[in-house]
């Protein structure tokens, strides 16, 4: 079994601050992804901070996923 903050540095799981969220996500590309899931742990966060989560992702991942389908 790996723990979570493995599946994060790895790329496998989707977390983390902005940067490390584009990496994984980067990762998934490379590796022929071209749709991802998202899902939000909700059972085990607060609502906040579920909310929290998906603003950021707003704000900061859809914007530079944007930028970089534009390049294509």
């Amino acid at each position: 079994q790996i723990d979570a903050d493995t599946l994060v540095e790895r790329g496998v799981l989707v977390a983390g601050d902005p940067e490390s969220c584009l990496k994984a996500i980067s990762i998934h590309e490379e590796a022929g992804a071209d749709e991802l899931q998202f899902l939000m742990s909700t059972e085990t966060i607060a609502h906040e901070q579920a909310m929290s989560s998906i603003e950021m992702f707003g704000k900061y991942i859809i914007p530079e996923l944007k930028k970089k389908a534009a390049r294509r």
